[in-house]
């Protein structure tokens, strides 16, 4: 994969990442469903992952929901080139802004297409 091929990924996949997040802010949880891979299941404000035990991810709650995502790093995770990492850092508060935390959007590819395959919060 040539650097601008990366680029454009990580330009598609930033622009799928701001509209999951939206969609799910807004409860379309329906849109959602179809970005998703199989090991995500979305119940309610939370998506529930079944290969890890680690904490389920709850749709975060911004004052007004106003923020900015400023995306921080991406990057393939394996060497097969098939699974995406996106990190981005939350800022809110407006002109004051501050970072609240940063959320990272794990990718897999499957059958012709990225699908979101995790979705955490870290402070």
């Amino acid at each position: 994969m040539t650097w601008k091929e990366l680029y454009e990924l990580r330009n598609t996949l930033d622009l799928e990442a701001r509209d999951i997040l939206t969609h799910l802010e807004d409860g379309d949880t329906e849109y959602v469903k179809n970005k998703v891979s199989e090991n995500v299941t979305i119940y309610g404000d939370k998506l529930i992952y079944k290969k890890t035990t680690n904490q389920d991810f709850i749709i975060p709650k911004y004052p007004e929901n106003k923020y900015i995502l400023r995306q921080r790093a991406y990057m393939f995770t394996n060497d097969k080139k098939d699974e995406f990492l996106s990190i981005y850092e939350i800022m809110s508060g407006g002109f004051q802004a501050k970072r609240q935390n940063t959320l990272n959007f794990y990718y897999i590819y499957k059958e012709g297409e990225w699908l979101l395959d995790y979705l955490s919060e870290d402070e």
